[in-house]
């Protein structure tokens, strides 16, 4: 790449980077995308997409990216008492991640915004008004630089905002995607357009079974803390599930990745770097959640990008980004991360949905 200099330039190609990519660069911006990995990359992911996630979008997500469409929401709790709610209009859908990246890295790219894959940010420097972004490709400079760079962001680390999470501000989750024939997928699915939560024996976890096209989604989040409680936890959520079915979900080695919680005091900015996403902790406490606020997080500090550059922004960059995500968002993920303390195995939230049933239909807004 012959260019050097940029207006921002943004770590991570998921979706609160390309996010940001497309705003900025639609805005006029000069904008460069830097992916560690090589595109199209797999993703560990439960997979659901939920409705908040899609509104959010500045674009209708198109169909041929669905995996299946949502409709029906199940809670089954540990002695295999269901509740259940539907609609007629999906409220959610599947995907796999590896196609909604790509998507929404093309949306980026035909907005303006040059990308580089193979390409990880390696350090940072600053010197006066310029940042410099070290990379293996070469260094760039940039006005701007924000990181999207997921749970083990390096620009976090190189802009002195954070060298590790804490063990009780982190979750882990599992998850398998076995192949299943369409009418096995469809059964245990409620018809195919159903993601059904399990209540597991251990404090904030759930378990999940969402349909896919070519099989499910099956998969656990817990706490950090459980450690190698985990992988059990996961062997024995899926023989419940194949007893309580009468199926047989192979037991595949699972993919891993981790959860910064929000709802914890931490620093999302110094200087004009800027944490988005996974980066700055952004995933919800209660359900694990984590599109919704990287999309969000990533459009937010892109418009405080074009502000700040246009000479619109009084006072910091990283103060004015602090303060709009607290004002947005503190609330919301505090009463979540309240909400997870307080039910603990979620054997009480299930009590809470059954003696009142017509709070259900609110559980699809919350996954």
């Amino acid at each position: 790449m012959g260019k050097r200099s940029f207006d921002l330039v943004i770590a991570g190609a998921g979706p609160a980077g390309s996010l940001a990519a497309y705003t900025a660069a639609r805005a006029g911006l000069e904008v460069l995308l830097l992916e560690r990995e090589a595109f199209p990359r797999p993703k560990p992911c439960g997979g659901l997409l939920s409705g908040k996630a899609l509104a959010s979008l500045p674009w209708p997500l198109p169909e041929e990216i669905w995996e299946c469409p949502i409709r029906g929401v199940s809670l089954v709790n540990n002695r295999g008492e269901a509740l259940y709610f539907r609609q007629e209009k999906a409220f959610a859908v599947t995907v796999r991640r590896e196609l909604l990246d790509q998507f929404l890295l093309e949306k980026a790219r035909g907005a303006g915004a040059r990308f580089l894959d193979n390409t990880p940010l390696t350090d940072l420097s600053q010197r006066e008004e310029d940042l410099t972004v070290v990379t293996p490709q070469g260094n760039f400079r940039a006005l701007v630089v924000i990181g999207a760079d997921g749970y083990q962001s390096r620009t976090a680390r190189a802009a002195g905002l954070r060298r590790q999470w804490s063990p009780w501000e982190r979750g882990t989750a599992l998850v398998s995607r076995p192949f299943l024939p369409r009418e096995e997928a469809a059964r245990l699915t409620r018809g195919g357009d159903a993601a059904t939560f399990f209540t597991l024996p251990l404090p904030a976890s759930l378990g999940w079974l969402f349909p896919l096209d070519t099989g499910v989604s099956v998969g656990i989040g817990a706490p950090s803390l459980v450690g190698k409680q985990l992988f059990p936890l996961f062997q024995d959520f899926l023989a419940l599930l194949n007893r309580t079915y009468g199926t047989s979900i192979p037991c595949r080695q699972p993919q891993i990745w981790h959860l910064p919680a929000g709802g914890f005091p931490r620093p999302l900015a110094r200087g004009n770097v800027l944490l988005v996403g996974d980066a700055a902790g952004f995933v919800d406490p209660f359900s694990g959640e984590g599109i919704y606020w990287a999309v969000n997080s990533g459009i937010t500090a892109a418009n405080l990008a074009i502000a700040y550059l246009a000479g619109k922004l009084p006072g910091s960059l990283a103060q004015a980004y602090s303060r709009e995500c607290r004002k947005k968002w503190q609330r919301e993920f505090g009463l979540s991360l309240l909400l997870a303390l307080l039910t603990g195995k979620k054997d009480l939230f299930f009590r809470i949905l059954k003696h009142n049933p017509k709070a259900m239909a609110l559980f699809p807004t919350i996954m």
